[in-house]
């Protein structure tokens, strides 16, 4: 008797464990779905520093899914940049080209296609889930890196929050931690909760002990909706920039002690939300959802940053807020529409670098590609002025119709131009005072100059850049053939 007491709270943990692992059904090892397949592909980067040059081609693997209508889901990172698709199953040696239908970068989530529909025979699509409780016990089926057979691993999950996706590099979704291994080679493949796919493995963290991380199926399924009309436009955004509620504004902007909510800092020129919120409003509510202080909200028994409502709409789509405003409540019904910021810190990945050369002064869209390519930790070499882009450009920007910045990236040697190698990095304000807020102002400014001089001026640069208008065409002939350079543009002047 006394034995049993001493070990009664063992016993009733090992039946508390055997009574919830009973609970989860788990693919057994001659049951593993045969959905799940393997992707080969054969890519090449382009070249940020040259533009007009590419990297060397590299072959690299992942892993994917089938899932009603055949159709294929991987990861982005997967198959961007790929030249050469190959697909195959499990227990098969026969290879399939695959190409790609559809990409989201944001999302870091790709649909193949392939032509030889025999592929699909023998095959039973996955079923997808929803998102799963805390600890729950989870499957990760795909082929990481170590073998040529498919891995099982089994883990539980730990977290659901937002995190930066590694692919697109400067955007926020949400994400579902595990302990499950996820390494090389699983990016793309399905992981599962009792035979349903409640997510996408695509991302670690380094240096971890078995910390990965899965994109939940809510992303999957906006993702899948999104492609219907055959364009992918991403995730929406209201476009605000806001603040957690501390206490003092709530006195100094006179709102109820039982009212919670953020405050509005500011808003993109372009957003919807432009119409209707402004400065010092406090955002109360959206979509019938109550915002906490701390911008969360409770959907779902999950507590998610508000906006995680706009990540589960469509462009298009009708978004309902609440604010409060000089002692008003206010509230208003608005659509969700596309915009861009001037200076996109996301990765792209569908089209070369562009790029335009004049007497070897070569101009780039200032990006988030472009700062990245200062170095690994390109924060702390940047300069200055872009890095103060980076984090206020809504505030610093003051022209509405502006698209892009335009940088001196590098300037090409050549005896006539040495003068403008100071002018490195700098952002082109006008030239011959004709405002420059796109490449086709730059193009159309350049071309219209047919005598005299080019004055050239700069951001915050009190100094032109003069260049004779007789000397410009020796320079571009002599660089062209100098650097092996094909074209002095890349861009696709009619679609812009």
């Amino acid at each position: 008797m006394k034995l049993l007491k001493k070990y009664f709270k063992y016993i009733i943990f090992a039946a508390i464990y055997f009574y919830t692992s009973s609970c989860f059904t788990i693919f057994a090892i001659e049951e593993i779905p045969d959905a799940v397949i393997k992707i080969s592909t054969f890519h090449q980067q382009y070249n940020q520093k040259m533009p007009w040059l590419t990297k060397k081609s590299i072959s690299s693997s992942g892993s994917g899914f089938v899932i009603e209508g055949n159709l294929i889901i991987t990861n982005a990172h997967v198959v961007t940049y790929s030249k050469y698709l190959e697909i195959s199953k499990q227990n098969s040696s026969k290879k399939y080209i695959a190409t790609i239908k559809h990409i989201s970068h944001s999302l870091d989530l790709a649909m193949l296609e392939v032509s030889d529909k025999s592929f699909f025979n023998d095959i039973t699509p996955l079923q997808l889930g929803d998102i799963p409780a805390l600890n729950s016990n989870v499957q990760t089926i795909g082929f990481p890196m170590g073998g040529e057979k498919i891995s099982v691993t089994n883990g539980v999950v730990s977290r659901i929050e937002y995190i930066s996706y590694s692919h697109a590099k400067a955007e926020q979704h949400l994400a579902i931690q595990t302990d499950a291994a996820i390494n090389p080679g699983n990016s793309g493949g399905p992981v599962f909760l009792n035979k349903l796919v409640i997510g996408v493995a695509f991302q670690g963290i380094r240096n971890s002990d078995n910390i990965g991380y899965m994109i939940p199926t809510t992303m999957i399924r906006h993702f899948i909706k999104d492609s219907l009309d055959n364009e992918i436009n991403g995730t929406p955004e209201m476009g605000v920039y806001f603040s957690e509620l501390p206490p003092i504004m709530r006195f100094f902007l006179k709102l109820e002690k039982t009212e919670t909510g953020v405050v509005i800092i500011g808003t993109n020129p372009n957003s919807p939300a432009r119409k209707y919120l402004k400065r010092n409003d406090i955002l109360l509510a959206i979509n019938g959802y109550n915002i906490d202080d701390d911008a969360s909200i409770q959907i779902k028994g999950l507590r998610l940053p508000f906006y995680e409502i706009i990540e589960r709409s469509q462009y298009g789509d009708k978004i309902n807020i609440k604010w409060f405003r000089d002692g008003k409540y206010m509230e208003q019904d608005f659509i969700l529409t596309k915009f861009t910021y001037p200076l996109n810190m996301s990765s792209t990945y569908d089209s070369p670098p562009e790029y335009f050369i004049f007497s070897g002064l070569t101009f780039r869209t200032l990006n988030g590609d472009y700062l990245r390519s200062f170095g690994e930790e390109w924060w702390s070499y940047i300069p200055h002025k872009f890095r103060l882009l980076y984090f206020y450009q809504t505030l610093l920007n003051k022209e509405p119709n502006r698209e892009s910045y335009l940088v001196l990236s590098k300037v090409l040697e050549h005896p006539l131009n040495s003068h403008a190698l100071k002018y490195t990095d700098q952002i082109i304000d006008t030239i011959n005072g004709k405002k420059i807020l796109s490449f086709k102002d730059l193009k159309k400014s350049i071309h219209s100059i047919k005598s005299g001089f080019y004055e050239f001026k700069f951001l915050d640069n009190p100094m032109p850049l003069i260049f004779s208008y007789n000397t410009t065409k020796k320079i571009d002939k002599d660089i062209l053939a100098t650097n092996q350079i094909a074209e002095l543009s890349n861009i696709n002047w009619k679609e812009k």
